[in-house]
């Protein structure tokens, strides 16, 4: 008789739930689907600073067989601010797949964010339509409507830094063929000739918030940042911000991590969490633009990501040849305590988890 699985608050270095992630995210899309893989020291860093602690998992005979990991943060939805908290990473071992256990952890989660006084998770879900992950969920906000609630869908900008690596490791004909027509293309980056961008320092800080706050005014939903949580963000030990700067004061900046992207093989992606400038025109926001994905190249990514948002301004991405990349995640409201209206298409400044 196999014994119940004990779901209680994850306590551990995250080793365990970033091995678990890799094995059944593997089995689960491998071969099929592309999927984004992050490592162990990104989890710790992202949700092991929480002192609420707020991550769940199951036990089963003392192994890990599931978990959801969530991370407290404060949100401004159309001007108001909730108290919310970042939900991702809910999976279960492929040897103990099971709904029950799935719903267990769910509602174990959900109950840690209503006492820690949350008004909502923010859920991110697989816009793959077909996968798993779409599949469960969907069927979960059906059966629990007043549970989750899907706010809208992420799409993302991506520009291919290492053509042929990215036609080598994508699933589908038509992205190995563009990518194989585009290389040369890709591979020139004029734009940001003669831009030097420099490492964060800890006085850019009161410049970086002022130009986000700026860039993020007109979003219906975004995070919203203290100086201690932001100042994290811009230093984190995963995490790298670069800086175009005038006369030592910051002009722009992009904070990034890396991750793995899987399709018929790995890549190396680096994933843009925040950018922003002090009010630069469309030439030099898109000359900065392209001395990041110089530098991205540079440290050896196969290819850069974005959210698109209010961050994300399309004739700068445009003009670098990124491409729009629909269906890359939903969001959606986890456990709501009120009514929460949903954003307008693109009119969002949240990280993609």
């Amino acid at each position: 008789m196999v014994a119940a699985a004990t779901i209680e608050p994850y306590t551990g270095d995250f080793e365990d739930v970033a091995e678990l992630t890799a094995r059944a995210w593997a089995e689960a899309y491998g071969g099929t689907h592309r999927y984004l893989l992050w490592d162990a020291a990104f989890l710790r860093w992202q949700f092991g600073r929480d002192p609420a602690r707020l991550s769940v998992a199951a036990y089963r005979d003392g192994a890990l067989v599931g978990a959801y990991l969530a991370t407290p943060h404060d949100v401004r939805v159309h001007g108001t601010n909730h108290r919310s908290a970042l939900c991702s990473w809910c999976v279960v071992a492929p040897e103990h797949r099971d709904p029950g256990l799935a719903i267990g952890l769910i509602n174990a989660l959900g109950a840690r964010l209503k006492a820690h006084g949350c008004a909502f998770g923010i859920g991110f879900v697989s816009g793959d339509e077909g996968s798993l992950a779409d599949r469960f969920w969907r069927a979960y906000s059906r059966t629990y409507p007043d549970k989750l609630r899907f706010a809208g869908a992420l799409a993302a900008w991506v520009r291919v830094l290492n053509p042929r690596r990215f036609s080598a490791a994508m699933l589908a004909g038509w992205e190995r063929i563009s990518a194989r027509l585009l290389g040369p293309a890709a591979n020139a980056l004029p734009l940001g000739a003669g831009l030097t961008l420099r490492p964060y320092r800890d006085d850019d800080l009161e410049a970086c918030a002022s130009a986000l706050k700026a860039r993020s005014a007109g979003a219906d939903w975004t995070l919203d940042w203290s100086t201690a949580a932001l100042s994290e963000q811009l230093q984190g030990p995963v995490t790298n911000t670069v800086v175009l700067d005038r006369d030592g004061r910051p002009q722009a900046f992009a904070n990034y991590h890396g991750l793995a992207l899987f399709g018929r093989s790995r890549l190396s992606a680096a994933m843009v969490d925040l950018i922003a400038d002090a009010g630069l025109g469309l030439v030099r926001r898109t000359r900065f633009l392209a001395a990041l994905c110089r530098h991205l190249r540079r440290q050896g990514y196969d290819l850069v990501m974005a959210v698109r948002g209010c961050l994300t301004a399309a004739p700068a991405f445009l003009a670098n040849m990124f491409v729009p990349m629909p269906g890359v995640g939903r969001i959606a409201t986890i456990f709501p305590q009120t009514e929460i209206p949903a954003p307008a298409p693109n009119r969002l400044v949240l990280p993609l988890r």
